[in-house]
């Protein structure tokens, strides 16, 4: 942005709308921007070091001695831009001179060389090589790993993949009907109980949901425990990480996991005899059901069994229906207190 070299007439200009307060326009300010909120996620960056750390992770291929941007201030603007809502890199030609978001970067706001352009953006993304992008991956699981340096006795891990809409022509975008109706990506998700990131993997539109998450799972697993040998590690997902495969492994290497389940007729005769049961007991009480009965005991042989919790959304405080299930067709095993299938039940 630069200054206007334009006569200016009126300097100030006073006006009267408000009878309790003078209201003043002036001509005469330097550059403005209307990004100030930058200068406050600068700061956090500044404390956090998140970027910096992502940018030594990154090879530059660049001719050193031509190189007017570094990779820290290009992934900076990058970052800044997409939270100042201008998330295309064409965007940076028109950007790269606002004061706020060169103050941001850590460029003078006002005597400071403009920051990078579309061109100089657009080469950061699309000249990234794949080994690269694993160790960003991996400086996600390290970040958090050093945030917290006090062991956690447990650690949950959400599983969960996002629809991202895509526009125009883009590799590896397509389309996907049902729920979704529109051209995507489907990237997964790893959160933890508190919502902060530790995986982000971008997936075609067309993968399902439980694509990659064994293998995703298998080296968070493996760096978790490195750092803390003794922390118990709890997946939790919805019911379209149904695969036996990802049961088996985590049976296996001492995950505890707590999965919905797709509705199917088997379960639904199994627990005929509870519901009727619930339904009756409770309904002199309540107005719905909640849970469903309770079945099965414990045994020596049932040690590689999985629990199926049958819930029903209501009113009712808790109760439950337990059906003990040979080990490749169960769901829940070693149940956590944390919600199941979306009833707001606890086990």
């Amino acid at each position: 942005m630069k200054k206007s070299t334009a006569d200016q007439r009126i300097s100030q200009l006073s006006l009267d709308i408000l009878p309790e307060k003078e209201v003043t326009l002036a001509f005469d300010g330097e550059d403005v921007s209307g990004n100030a909120g930058l200068l406050l996620v600068a700061q956090a960056e500044k404390l956090t070091k998140l970027l910096r750390g992502a940018a030594e992770r990154l090879d530059d291929h660049r001719t050193q001695s031509l190189i007017k941007h570094n990779m820290f201030e290009q992934i900076a603007q990058r970052v800044f831009q997409i939270i100042a809502g201008c998330s295309a890199t064409a965007d940076s030609d028109s950007l790269r001179g606002d004061p706020a978001l060169k103050a941001a970067v850590g460029r003078n706001p006002l005597s400071g060389e403009d920051l990078a352009g579309h061109s100089t953006q657009q080469r950061l993304e699309t000249e990234r090589q794949y080994k690269e992008l694993y160790k960003l991956s991996q400086w996600l699981v390290e970040y958090y790993i050093e945030c917290h340096r006090k062991p956690p006795k447990r650690l949950v891990l959400d599983f969960d993949g996002s629809a991202i809409e895509t526009y125009g022509v883009q590799l590896n975008a397509f389309y996907r009907g049902g729920p979704y109706g529109k051209f995507m990506y489907f990237p997964l998700f790893v959160f933890d109980e508190n919502g902060w990131l530790l995986v982000a993997a971008l997936r075609p539109g067309d993968h399902g949901e439980v694509k990659w998450s064994l293998p995703i799972l298998k080296r968070l697993v493996r760096r978790l425990r490195q750092a803390w040998p003794r922390v118990e590690i709890v997946v939790r997902a919805d019911g379209a990480f149904t695969d036996n495969e990802l049961y088996k492994w985590m049976d296996e290497n001492r995950v505890r996991y707590v999965l919905g389940m797709k509705d199917n007729h088997s379960l639904f005769v199994k627990t005929k005899q509870f519901r009727a049961k619930a339904q009756s007991k409770f309904k002199r009480k309540y107005e719905e059901p909640r849970y469903l009965g309770k079945s099965g005991k414990k045994g020596k042989e049932q040690k590689a069994e999985r629990d199926i919790v049958n819930v029903r959304q209501g009113q009712a405080p808790a109760g439950k229906t337990r059906i003990r299930t040979p080990a490749g067709a169960g769901v829940w095993r070693k149940p956590v207190t944390q919600p199941v299938h979306g009833t707001g039940s606890e086990e």
